[in-house]
């Protein structure tokens, strides 16, 4: 019974955690995906006024100047987007006749098993604090506490060793 208690625990701690950590990304992409839309808008308005002539030789050398900073801005924010869309979780939207309708949102359910979502994981947390009582309840949050630890350290081992950013790692840890 202990054993199936914590194993509850674990699983709706853990889905809290996986849907905060895949909110976080989810806001840190849509915001990569609008800066890329509108650098890509400004560069593209930069190019025209470049194209339309008429300015001062000043005036061209300055407008280079800025294209060639857009484009260099535009080349991180597509290759942040790309890393960042590999681990994103969205849905496509679809309309009533099942057709896409080219929106995207973040849809917690897909990020658990079971699709639990964070108010249900939520709830089952305070249902098994009332079953078990405080004093269990608290040793639980203990342990829970030393594997916080744990993945602290695997988060700054993934960091070392390049599988996670450093700007992933500080989502992680806001998440918790």
């Amino acid at each position: 019974q202990e054993q199936r208690e914590v194993s509850r625990y674990i699983n709706a701690k853990t889905a809290v955690r996986r849907i905060r950590i895949a909110r976080n990304r989810h806001s840190v992409f849509v915001k990569t995906r609008e800066d890329l839309l509108n650098r890509r808008a400004a560069l593209r308005g930069l190019k025209a006024r470049q194209k339309r002539g008429g300015l001062s030789k000043a005036e061209a050398e300055t407008l280079r100047d800025e294209i060639t900073v857009a484009e260099e801005e535009v080349r991180h924010l597509r290759a942040r987007f790309k890393l960042q869309r590999k681990t994103v979780i969205e849905e496509v939207v679809r309309d009533e006749t099942g057709k896409p309708t080219g929106e995207r949102r973040f849809n917690p359910a897909l990020i658990n098993p079971g699709g639990i979502t964070e108010v249900q994981a939520v709830n089952a947390l305070r249902e098994l604090e009332a079953r078990v009582g405080a004093e269990n309840y608290a040793k639980l949050e203990a342990m829970e506490g030393k594997l916080g630890e744990f993945w602290e350290d695997m988060l700054d081992h993934s960091v070392d060793a390049g599988v996670i950013s450093q700007e992933d790692r500080a989502g992680m840890m806001n998440a918790n």
